[in-house]
This record gives C-alpha cells, sequence and structure tokens, in this order.
C-alpha cells in the first residue's frame, strides 16, 4: 500500500484533484508495492513448496515468481532465504556443476505445511479484518 507521509497529504489538499490518469497510476503503484511486499514475505513458503516438487536453485524460484506474479526478484532477495531455510535445515544443498540446487528436508516438509496453514488463517483473518464496516 503507497503511504502518503503528512507534508505530502497537506500538499495534495492544496492542489487540485487528481486526474483519471494520476489516480490510475497512483492505484498501479499502490498495487504492485503490495504484491511485492506479499511475495517477499511468503518467500519463505513459496520456496519450500516449489522444493516439495522437484529441487530447484535460486533462478527457478525467480522464473517461477516472474512468471506468477510479473514480479522480478533480485538474487539478493532470493539467495538469503534460500541460504536461511538452509540453516534452519528445511534444505539441503548439492552442488550441481556450477548451479547449487535444494531439496526438501523431512523438517521442511513438516514446516512447509505448517507455514500453508498459518498462512491462510492470516489471510482470512486480514479479509475478515479489512472487510469490517463501522
Amino acid at each position: 500500500m503507497m503511504v502518503l507521509h503528512d507534508h505530502e497529504v497537506k500538499k495534495r489538499t492544496n492542489e487540485s484533484p487528481l486526474t483519471r490518469e494520476q489516480l490510475t497510476n497512483l492505484i498501479i503503484g499502490a498495487n504492485r508495492e503490495l504484491k511485492g511486499r506479499c511475495i517477499r514475505s511468503a518467500l519463505d513458503l513459496i520456496i519450500l513448496s516449489a522444493a516439495r516438487i522437484r529441487p530447484i536453485c535460486g533462478y527457478d524460484i525467480i522464473g517461477q515468481v516472474y512468471q506468477e506474479f510479473k514480479l522480478l526478484l533480485s538474487p539478493g532477495t532470493v539467495y538469503p532465504v534460500l541460504d536461511e531455510l538452509e540453516r534452519k535445515r528445511f534444505l539441503k544443498s548439492h552442488e550441481d556443476g556450477r548451479r547449487r540446487t535444494y531439496t526438501l528436508t523431512r523438517e521442511g516438509t513438516i514446516i512447509a505445511s505448517e507455514l500453508m496453514s498459518q498462512y491462510s488463517l492470516v489471510e482470512s483473518q486480514l479479509v475478515a479484518l479489512c472487510s469490517r464496516q463501522e
């Protein structure tokens, strides 16, 4: 969600109303920002879910996220999460030539299921919270 700071709100109230194009661009930017934050916060679940299907590498995740959400993640976003999941023993890595591939461990399978349940619960709670009317 795009957040306007106090000085921007004051400035906006003294200006003429937004044009349809400006409003559309504002909404598109807010949607893109929200989608990016949601994907980044769920990246651990995305990675573990992908590894349930087959061994993966970082670029597999980058490609999958781009294909599904049209959001291009940088290697600097993906690889630290892969490293953290391996450190927690949810993934195990293997050198495969120049690539490092990751497979899901038994612990990773358990935590992937638990994360999916928790994300679903949080999503339903958010929808309920945001749907409340005064």
